[in-house]
């Protein structure tokens, strides 16, 4: 007789599908995957599949039963029969499935069949998905955090600002006004980065120091991993491979920033808190933040919602 547990084995192999490749996630936002879903399926978002069986057993067996029996104008006697005597028992398998990452292929392939996911991020329009596949670069800049007090840390952050010096213009320059405009606006800025580092360096530890990573193909596209996303410890990472993680890895996102041509111009003053004050803080401030801890003004910019590998058998 097969046992339950064969049984139940048998019937997983039957019903399982053959993957050729299976996905390796290092991001998942699974709350906007969610959300996507849900616009698909008009019940929502599937949060949990419940499978079940009943199964039940039955043993036969034939007995005979003696008894007597009287009755109206009849002689008592012994009267006999043959029953069917069935012992059963049941049992109920349920399984509990957790559909997060089935929730993830599901997206990919709902997602690629509506048409939704463009491939060459130059040609895609902000709000649009897009699926970016190249080399990896993971920065893990929680670990500056304890470090930006530190003497050497703050010298190394001037001799860097005293290197983007910008050179004399010199006499052919002076003579053509574009060229002068240009040089005296890369002074200002200049002027802008020495003043504001001090004031840099004493506010950075309280700035948000993030996960953030950079698909490198045909284009270079960066985004920002939150935290509840992220499927492994980002200090794995730079303690096995520093940043460069080997292998073509693909992301599939929300385009929401194009490259920049140049950084931002002047912020128009403000009419809030302390007016021009707060304006000139802003000026000073928020370049060196994107600078050293945001996106970098060539790349596009996307809102991650899956990053991951494929693995194959080979």
């Amino acid at each position: 007789m097969t046992s339950r547990k064969q049984s139940e084995t048998s019937d997983k192999e039957q019903g399982e599908q053959v993957q050729s490749s299976v996905y390796d996630f290092l991001y998942h936002d699974g709350r906007r995957i969610a959300s996507f879903l849900a616009q698909f399926d008009s019940s929502g978002a599937l949060t949990q599949i419940t499978e079940g069986r009943h199964v039940e057993k039955a043993t036969g067996d034939l007995s005979r039963l003696e008894g007597s029996a009287s009755a109206m104008g009849l002689a008592k006697g012994l009267i006999s029969s043959t029953a069917d005597i069935r012992k059963r028992t049941q049992d109920d398998v349920m399984r509990v499935y957790d559909p997060t990452w089935a929730n993830a292929r599901e997206f990919l392939d709902l997602a690629e069949g509506a048409g939704l996911i463009q491939r060459d991020v130059s040609t895609a329009s902000v709000g649009q998905l897009v699926l970016c596949q190249g080399s990896l670069t993971v920065k893990n800049l929680q670990l500056l955090t304890s470090i930006w007090s530190s003497p050497s840390a703050k010298k190394m952050m001037a001799d860097g600002v005293k290197q983007n010096s910008v050179p004399p213009l010199g006499r052919n320059g002076q003579k053509d006004p574009n060229l002068r405009a240009l040089h005296d606006a890369a002074v200002q800025a200049a002027k802008t980065m020495r003043n504001g580092l001090d004031l840099f360096m004493d506010l950075v530890p309280t700035f948000p120091h993030t996960v953030q990573a950079t698909i490198s193909g045909d284009e270079a596209v960066w985004c920002s991993l939150l935290p509840d996303g992220l499927t492994f410890d980002p200090s794995d990472i730079t303690l096995k491979f520093s940043k460069h993680l080997p292998g073509t890895w693909s992301a599939i996102g929300i385009l929401d920033a194009l490259p920049d041509e140049q950084p931002d111009g002047d912020i128009k003053q403000v009419d809030y808190l302390s007016g021009a004050a707060m304006a000139k803080l802003d000026d000073a401030i928020t370049p060196m933040i994107r600078m050293f801890l945001g996106r970098p003004y060539e790349a596009y910019g996307i809102t991650p919602l899956l990053v991951f590998r494929e693995i194959g058998a080979r």
